[in-house]
């Protein structure tokens, strides 16, 4: 009879642990993208066309990044840009925002949602606290989220005339509110400016959703 050393089964354990959230994280299918102008909410300019598309349903978040964003906080959005100019484009998304809008013009400021309270873009390690870590199971599901959010993430980059880029923000949403406190009115604002310009301008899109 064989006999296995202990100690060689529990490296190994860990080696293939090591290697496996790399390899599940393949498993679940990349966010099918088209083109700006296809998109409901969508904006065009001097020929770039830019949309978005927030990840806003559980079971979409779920197929797509491995656990339902929203019940912890986080909500993902897609940002897509068609330049069809003859400029390039610089597309930053550090400077991006999520701002909360008074469900209609006359309502006062709402707590966490004022006109005007931005919330900037979320990295994929600040993120990583909010996912629950218990067992090894546990773990290796949370290596995959966190994998396949920085694979979707929106990086920054240089937009050339005829191409198109797009990716995930991800933004901290405020706790504990609902009813008239939470709102439904949210706007994205999205940094994109010529190549060379001497400041960062921002394209805003709006969209309506009830947490």
């Amino acid at each position: 009879m064989v006999r296995v050393n202990p100690h060689v089964c529990l490296v190994w354990a860990f080696a293939t642990a090591s290697v496996l959230p790399t390899g599940c994280a393949l498993r679940m299918p990349a966010y099918p993208v088209h083109p700006a102008s296809s998109y409901a909410n969508r904006i065009s300019h001097d020929a770039v066309d830019i949309a978005i598309h927030p990840i806003t349903g559980a079971s979409e978040s779920k197929r797509y990044f491995g656990t339902n964003l929203v019940s912890r906080n986080v909500l993902a959005v897609l940002v897509v840009v068609d330049n069809h100019s003859s400029s390039s484009l610089v597309l930053d998304p550090t400077h991006c925002q999520l701002v909360g809008l008074p469900d209609r013009a006359g309502d006062e400021q709402l707590p966490g949602k004022g006109a005007g309270q931005a919330v900037g873009v979320l990295s994929v390690a600040a993120i990583s606290p909010l996912l629950s870590v218990v067992a090894m199971k546990m773990m290796f599901d949370s290596e995959n989220i966190k994998y396949n959010l920085h694979v979707k993430e929106l990086a920054r980059q240089t937009v050339s005339p005829g191409k198109s880029a797009q990716g995930f923000l991800y933004f901290r949403l405020p706790e504990g509110q609902s009813g008239k406190e939470a709102g439904t009115r949210w706007e994205v604002r999205i940094a994109v400016s010529r190549l060379g310009a001497a400041a960062t301008s921002h394209v805003s899109l709006a969209f309506d959703w009830e947490r």
